[in-house]
């Protein structure tokens, strides 16, 4: 939801239907969630999940706010380096890998005591901190785009990460 709302998600062609079981279609989400697996943002937990109660962790949410940049906007450039900086980077899962290192490289999701925490929950404080970091840092994105955004394909340097069940709902 606030990842549609910060991308100006058009919601009103979504009905709230989804394959996940555990999205009402009279969830307050659950257009928010059509719409996102839609353009490529999230996933199910499974094929018929998404977990929406559960809590979602750091390197989720920079698989999602990635995905949604790349989506929506322009990721720039980065340094896969930055990453390695954290004494605690092996605990990265290979599908946030990528992800991660964008986020680090341009300070949206920065460490605790040279911790990156990839497998943390995420508060609603620490994703609003992630956003206003995205949106004042990010060179070539932010929420001050055209309130009317149209999904553009653009040529990057780095592999699209694996699509994996990421989809989890911040309490």
């Amino acid at each position: 939801t606030v990842l549609a709302r910060m991308f100006g998600g058009d919601l009103s062609s979504y009905t709230g239907e989804t394959a996940f079981t555990d999205v009402p279609a009279d969830a307050y989400y659950a257009k928010a969630v059509q719409w996102a697996v839609d353009k490529g943002i999230a996933g199910g937990t499974s094929p018929t999940t998404f977990s929406p109660d559960a809590y979602a962790t750091r390197e989720q949410i920079s698989v999602f706010l990635y995905n949604a940049v790349r989506a929506f906007g322009d990721l720039g450039s980065f340094y896969s380096t930055t990453l390695n900086t954290f004494t605690d980077k092996d605990r990265v899962s290979s599908w946030a890998k990528i992800a991660l290192q964008w986020a680090t490289s341009n300070n949206i999701i920065n460490g605790d005591s040279g911790q990156i925490k990839p497998k943390n929950s995420t508060t609603r404080a620490a994703f609003a901190t992630i956003a206003m970091n995205y949106d004042t840092r990010h060179v070539g994105g932010g929420t001050t785009l055209s309130p009317i955004l149209r999904p553009r394909r653009t040529p990057h340097l780095i592999p699209r990460p694996p699509m994996r069940p990421l989809s989890r709902r911040i309490r």
